[in-house]
């Protein structure tokens, strides 16, 4: 059956629409509306350098914005304010901003473009908001847009380096990803959390409809007892590959929890793949006690071909860094050892 002659003026109308400066047009109404200059550099960032009209597929951007900036962009993207042209920015998929103040107000307006967005074809799979002065409310905002129900196209969230978020962010953004099935890679570097927000994350992780395969926890202040209860949460898990806990203070509890704690990562490492997936663990800058050391080694040996990469502080004695380290591909890194060449025959 031939398709309708509507349907056909539809799509050359659409072939037609400069998406470029739709989403120009819109933004500098959108700022008007709220009483903002527009950002110069934004408008120049929406520009692609070879501009067919269709708009760009990824945003970077690392200069000031404030929340009404990103309430002016978000509102531009959608195409639903007064007065403007009502044309989405189907193009974004990627969004990433780096220190540009939106703070927690500014989350949630992006909130409202994850939720709004795909209605319109807007479908962003990765957001970088790092360095943000994002805290709880912000949080509980992209956590809200996320959860079962919400927004199903986010793939990626990326939020490091807000150290504001702290355990209460933590524990309110894990609110909604504990329905959450879509999201693969979380990434909560430098942000303040403890182990107080272990027990939400670990909820995240036991959650049945969980689809993350890599968790950023670096830089932050778990210890051992958070490391104790993330390793008895993946136990089951069968969806994480890769664990960042670098540099968390692990190794300064007492020796009885340290112990613990050790022995509850070599399980989960040693367990086989239908009992838990992962297969990367990055803890340097972590100080593990050789007694300690020698424990978690016992659970990395050769007959271990489920972990690929397994990273360790080098403050660790040489034979035991050799035990412990690994890159991809099961090879290993010697510690201060120079390869031997072949001998000249």
């Amino acid at each position: 059956m031939p398709p309708k002659k509507d349907a056909k003026k539809k799509a050359g109308a659409e072939d037609e629409i400069n998406y470029t400066d739709v989403v120009l047009k819109n933004y500098r109404k959108a700022c008007t509306s709220i009483g903002l200059t527009p950002h110069e550099d934004l408008m120049t960032a929406l520009v692609p350098e070879e501009d067919d009209g269709t708009g760009i597929g990824n945003l970077c951007f690392d200069k000031d914005l404030g929340p009404g900036g990103i309430r002016a962009f978000c509102a531009a993207v959608l195409g639903r304010g007064a007065s403007m042209e009502h044309h989405a920015y189907k193009s974004l998929v990627s969004l990433r901003l780096w220190a540009t103040g939106i703070e927690d107000a500014g989350m949630g307006s992006l909130a409202q473009l994850l939720l709004a967005g795909p209605a319109f074809d807007v479908k962003l799979t990765h957001l970088e908001v790092m360095d943000d002065a994002i805290g709880p409310a912000g949080c509980r905002a992209i956590g809200d847009a996320l959860m079962l129900g919400g927004n199903a196209t986010l793939m990626t969230l990326r939020l490091d380096l807000n150290k504001g978020i702290l355990d209460a962010g933590a524990i309110e953004l894990c609110k909604g990803l504990r329905t959450n099935r879509t999201l693969s890679t979380l990434t909560l570097s430098f942000c303040g959390i403890t182990e107080a927000a272990v027990p939400a994350l670990a909820e995240v992780l036991t959650s049945p409809f969980s689809n993350l395969t890599e968790l950023d926890l670096r830089g932050n202040s778990l210890k051992s007892e958070g490391l104790l209860a993330l390793s008895e949460s993946l136990m089951g898990n069968t969806k994480l590959e890769t664990l960042h806990l670098a540099d968390n203070g692990i190794g300064a509890s007492t020796e009885e929890v340290n112990r613990t704690a050790i022995e509850a990562l070599g399980t989960v490492l040693a367990a086989p793949a239908e009992t838990s997936k992962v297969c990367r663990v990055d803890m340097e800058m972590n100080t593990i006690a050789e007694d300690d050391a020698v424990v978690l080694a016992s659970f990395l040996g050769p007959e271990n071909t489920k972990v690929l990469s397994f990273k360790v502080d080098s403050s660790l004695p040489g034979e035991l860094f050799d035990k412990l380290f690994r890159s991809d591909a099961g090879k290993k890194k010697g510690k201060g050892k120079k390869k031997k060449g072949k001998k000249k025959g």
